[in-house]
């Protein structure tokens, strides 16, 4: 996984010269109800599938930067497998270089709603998405022991906690989570003030936090729906006053799987199905091709088992335990080594 600065510097002068083509042009710009329940929707096989923004986010990148394809293809060919040859020359055991990362979760609710009212989270609430998500980045998931052997050899332990801040950019003494009153207009995230007005209103310095935002995104419903989006660690984006990671509130709490997705695209992984071509790929050896995602081509469970899943891609089965797939919620269980 690519990061911020929180890579050795050797890795993060490599992908500075590797992307320092684009510099210039990019500088120009900038599951279910939430509740105790333990539930991981993540990309679920209800009617209408929840979603992530990142595609839509690489297509906006389009319009501000002619060059961004030719940046995402130096990324995937020579950003990535530079970084997995740094991590093989250093293979180390669970827990002794462990990366900690500092959030800060900021809750945008209506005027005048209270804690645990409507869109102002709880505090609880917001303590039980990070243990999801750190047990996520741990392999202490629950569902990694259940993988299914065929891809046994392939799951990894990324070895990431995220932990939320103890100290504000001014010092203070801090839970971590902020609470702003902010009405969200718009029809869909593209036209709304998110990006244009709450972010940059309320973000901590992104050299120094993992901002997170949860808040209503316009066209999101508890039934599906965009549910959340990153920034990726690109020139021009990496510190700006978006970086970070936007939840739909309904699809926050203990056991929701939308923050895990997220913030792997935070730290640089795109999707397995990333081009939705058997001709492209995530740039990453050990996750097999897949021409989309999993639930485009066939919705099923794994309540009961791990079914043989779709082939779209020379008779290979897509790696449907994926976090990085969009995958029915029952099924995934893990990352991969490579990623």
């Amino acid at each position: 996984m690519a990061l911020r600065t929180t890579l050795p510097s050797v890795l993060v002068s490599l992908m500075v010269w590797l992307l320092m083509p684009f510099q210039n042009t990019l500088a120009q710009h900038a599951a279910e109800p939430h509740g105790n329940q333990h539930f991981h929707p993540s990309f679920s096989n209800e009617k209408s599938a929840p979603s992530c923004g990142f595609d839509e986010w690489k297509a906006e990148m389009r319009n501000i930067n002619p060059d961004f394809d030719q940046w995402y293809e130096n990324y995937k060919k020579h950003v990535i497998p530079s970084l997995l040859e740094a991590q093989a020359a250093k293979p180390t055991a669970r827990g002794v270089n462990t990366l900690y990362i500092p959030v800060v979760v900021h809750v945008i609710h209506r005027p005048g709603e209270e804690i645990g009212e409507g869109q102002n989270l709880t505090t609880e609430l917001i303590q039980g998405q990070l243990e999801t998500l750190n047990e996520d980045f741990a392999a202490l998931n629950a569902k990694f022991s259940e993988t299914p052997d065929r891809w046994k050899a392939s799951v990894g332990n990324p070895d990431i906690q995220f932990c939320l801040a103890s100290i504000d950019p001014e010092g203070n003494a801090t839970d971590g989570i902020t609470r702003d009153e902010f009405i969200v207009t718009g029809a869909t995230r593209q036209t709304s003030n998110i990006g244009r007005e709450i972010q940059p209103a309320t973000i901590w310095d992104p050299k120094k936090y993992f901002n997170i935002w949860t808040l209503p995104i316009p066209g999101t419903s508890a039934g599906g729906g965009v549910t959340g989006y990153a920034t990726f660690p690109t020139i021009g984006v990496s510190n700006s006053n978006t970086d970070g990671a936007v939840l739909d509130y309904r699809w926050t709490g203990p056991g929701a799987g939308t923050l895990t997705h997220e913030a792997g695209h935070y730290l640089g992984l795109p999707h397995t199905f990333d081009g939705d071509s058997c001709n492209d790929d995530d740039g990453i050896d050990d996750t097999p091709n897949q021409g989309n995602d999993t639930n485009d081509t066939r919705r099923f469970n794994c309540n009961q088992g791990f079914p043989i899943g779709p082939m779209t891609c020379d008779g290979v089965e897509h790696m449907y335990i994926n976090y990085m797939d969009y995958s029915p919620g029952s099924c995934v269980t893990s990352f991969t080594n490579g990623q």
